[in-house]
């Protein structure tokens, strides 16, 4: 990949940790000079060159190299690989080729996804970032694994990283690193190490559970800005809010509409419940579909809660399943006491959610929660009192959902049970 000598040198200068000033001083040249090189609108002397190289610290066999660059006698790409390579003059040595480790393996298949995946591939070859938002249990990382897997297959280089267990953003350039096979350390912070690394890559990053790190999305940006080959997938309970993000709501898998007189273990919903529910009783048969459409429409096709649900059906019937979920949605927990983890119950998900909404915000949906079945705008501002402003707010975070077709907004029903 090609780029310019000015923002090679903004980069190393960076890199040392150095304002413009401060390299102005030490190359024995006028501050306005430092600002004109690195924006490309003049190129340096050969004695300037030579003083600038000196500055930064570069390896005495790297120097005439940088001041053929920087004179334009050189493609610039030349430079930024030695220096990857050789490690010296306060450089980290960084790998020439990309060594991330394999994506992970999705313990089952997945279901009934196809349109999304149809989708997301459209999607991936258009925008360089895209945020598959929705609430938890929907799914999500499931489907970006899927996407990833496709992509790799389709000769893209993929790299996978999780981010669930980062507890602030002030590591997410650190996570980013080691995933692209870096090692960060004192001489070269993580975020110097990708910028300097990625320029030459063409990939997809997959950035899985943004949500509670977004004041470093702006770390997304400036990746972006420095390596334009570099594309993002990410998983999100809430928009990064970067200029370009498309957004891909999730919802949940296809579930029969109620009287229709459609064999329900034909769509998704039904048949993840089912494939959850033999891993424990591989014989299991469904005499009377009623209760599975019930729940499938319970859960909305929410994918964390039928496999919770299908937990139970070693101890409880598939009606007394749907008889417990109708009194309260704590039924979708891990049967095995002592299970703990992120998706141990849909509570703990929905818990985790509500803790990143803002007061106001938790009030007015535990306001809307009221509604059954949906609501206009007009009724949520006159029966519960919600402004424009918390009504966006929370559509933008998917705990409420627009029907364009009508105008009414939905909440999802295990949300609203929670509310």
């Amino acid at each position: 990949m090609t780029y310019s000598f000015g923002k090679w040198l903004q980069r190393r200068r960076k890199a040392e940790d150095l304002t413009q000033k401060q390299l102005a001083e030490r190359a024995f040249c006028s501050l306005n000079t430092i600002k004109k090189i690195e924006t490309d609108q003049r190129r340096p002397s050969r004695q300037l060159a030579q003083s600038l190289g000196a500055a930064l610290r570069l390896p005495p066999e790297q120097v005439e190299i940088f001041i053929e660059c920087a004179r334009g006698l050189r493609p610039v790409d030349h430079l930024a690989e030695a220096m990857a390579r050789k490690g010296e003059g306060g450089m980290v040595a960084l790998p020439h080729r990309l060594s991330p480790a394999p994506l992970p393996q999705p313990a089952t298949p997945l279901l009934g996804r196809e349109v999304e995946m149809a989708s997301l591939t459209d999607l991936l070859a258009h925008s360089w970032l895209v945020t598959i938002i929705g609430p938890g249990g929907m799914g999500k990382t499931r489907l970006a694994l899927a996407a990833a897997h496709q992509q790799q297959a389709l000769g893209r280089n993929v790299v996978f990283v999780s981010l669930a267990e980062l507890e602030s953003a002030a590591h997410l350039a650190t996570a980013v690193a080691q995933a692209l096979g870096l090692e960060p350390g004192a001489r070269l912070p993580a975020e110097a190490q990708i910028l300097q690394f990625l320029p030459a890559q063409k990939l997809l990053l997959v950035l899985d559970n943004f949500e509670h790190l977004l004041d470093g999305a702006g770390l997304l940006l400036t990746i972006r800005q420095a390596a334009p080959g570099v594309m993002f997938l990410v998983t999100s309970r809430e928009p990064l809010q970067l200029p370009g993000e498309q957004l891909y709501p999730l919802s949940g898998l296809a579930c029969p509409l109620p009287d229709s007189g459609e064999e329900v273990d034909r769509f998704p919903a039904a048949q993840l419940f089912l494939q959850s529910a033999r891993r424990l009783i591989p014989d299991l048969a469904i005499a009377d579909p009623a209760p599975l459409l019930r729940l499938c429409q319970l859960t909305e096709g929410m994918p964390l809660a039928l496999e919770l649900a299908a937990g139970w059906t070693n101890t409880l019937t598939l009606s007394d399943i749907v008889a417990e979920l109708e009194k309260s949605l704590d039924i979708l927990r891990r049967s095995r006491p002592g299970h703990i983890g992120r998706h141990h119950s849909i509570r703990v998900v929905f818990d985790a959610t509500w803790q990143l909404l803002p007061p106001a915000e938790r009030k007015a949906f535990a306001r809307l929660s009221v509604f059954r079945g949906g609501f206009t705008r007009e009724t949520a501002a006159a029966v519960a009192h919600i402004s424009l402003p918390h009504l966006s707010a929370l559509t933008g975070r998917r705990w409420l959902a627009l029907d364009y077709g009508n105008g009414r907004y939905h909440i999802h029903e295990l949300l609203r049970q929670y509310g």
